[in-house]
């Protein structure tokens, strides 16, 4: 196996790599190196690594020089100032060569059957777009925190609820095909920035299927200067006006705060993970809201999932008669 991945790392550059994997880069000379090994020994070999190193000021630059000296599958791209994780994403798409896009964090571990488990998906089912994976997550230190192990979103139908209130794929871990993304725009829309990835979900859904897979193929590493942790007040904003324009699309109107469309993912996670005192315990007008949705929601035919169909169940036993829709919104 050694032998066959030295083997593509030399002509990878002569060829069409079949995945192209985004990898942007600022600052992370901490665990960049152990981000592009991981990457280096996955099992599907055929691909190639463009590294955007956003401006940094230590030493990433020439980690990212070191590595693409030795495998030329790497392709180091630098920006001489930052621009932003918008724009080092998008400078990554337009120069991605492969019918297939993955993505990868600069601090992130791969585990080596990512791809090949990835790619196993999409050859089986043309009609999947993008495939995620369930995450081990752990701080800077290495140690362990609760796991993203994506019970509630895992078929088409669970990602597309889950996506009227947050995200429904850990970001670096999607494989995308590229007829997706065209369809979708090709880019992350800056409009949204820090929420760009929940964005691109729900514009690469209208034109695909989604599939989470609950192995965990990825080491997910929380970081306390980490855009999520650094803008987590702008990036709850943003997902707050990304939900409530999903919310509109099936014709539910009515303004929810942040902190309601937490407590209504809140309600149905727990639910799908088995844990049903939430839906006890929450106040009848929240169960009313939550089951206004979900029937707005099941008009559509992609909502048609089993586990779904129960949780709409156990929630209409709470709350009365189905909402009267007349057709899809």
């Amino acid at each position: 196996m050694l032998g066959l991945r030295r083997l593509f790392a030399f002509t990878a550059r002569r060829r069409t790599p079949r995945v192209s994997i985004v990898l942007p880069a600022f600052n992370c000379e901490k665990y960049l190196a152990e981000a592009i090994e991981s990457v280096l020994a996955q099992t599907m070999p055929e691909f190639e690594l463009l590294i955007i190193d956003d401006g940094s000021r230590d030493s990433t630059a020439e980690i990212v020089r070191t590595y693409a000296a030795r495998d030329r599958r790497i392709e180091p791209v630098r920006f001489e100032v930052n621009r932003g994780l918008v724009a080092a994403l998008n400078e990554g798409l337009s120069r991605a060569r492969a019918e297939l896009i993955a993505r990868q964090d600069a601090d992130d571990i791969s585990y080596p059957e990512r791809l090949e488990r990835q790619l196993e998906v999409l050859e089986s089912d043309a009609s999947i777009g993008i495939v995620g994976t369930a995450a081990r997550v752990v701080d800077e230190l290495g140690n362990d925190c609760e796991p993203l192990d994506l019970e509630d979103c895992e078929t088409d139908a669970q990602i597309r609820f889950r996506l009227l209130f947050n995200s429904a794929f850990v970001h670096p871990t999607v494989l995308i095909r590229r007829s997706a993304l065209q369809a979708a725009g090709m880019s992350y829309d800056s409009r949204f920035q820090h929420a760009e990835d929940y964005d691109l979900w729900i514009r690469l859904l209208c034109h695909t299927r989604g599939r989470n897979l609950r192995q965990r193929l990825m080491t997910y590493r929380l970081q306390s200067g980490s855009v999520s942790h650094t803008y987590r007040d702008v990036q709850v904003q943003t997902a707050n006006r990304v939900s409530r324009r999903a919310l509109a699309a099936i014709g539910f109107t009515e303004p929810l705060t942040s902190t309601e469309q937490a407590q209504l993912l809140y309600i149905y996670q727990e639910a799908m993970r088995g844990n049903e005192q939430p839906l006890r315990d929450a106040p009848q007008s929240r169960l009313s809201t939550l089951s206004r949705i979900s029937d707005l929601f099941s008009v559509d035919p992609r909502s048609r999932d089993p586990r779904l169909d129960a949780f709409r169940a156990r929630l209409r036993a709470r709350t009365g008669p189905a909402l009267a829709v007349d057709g899809p919104i």
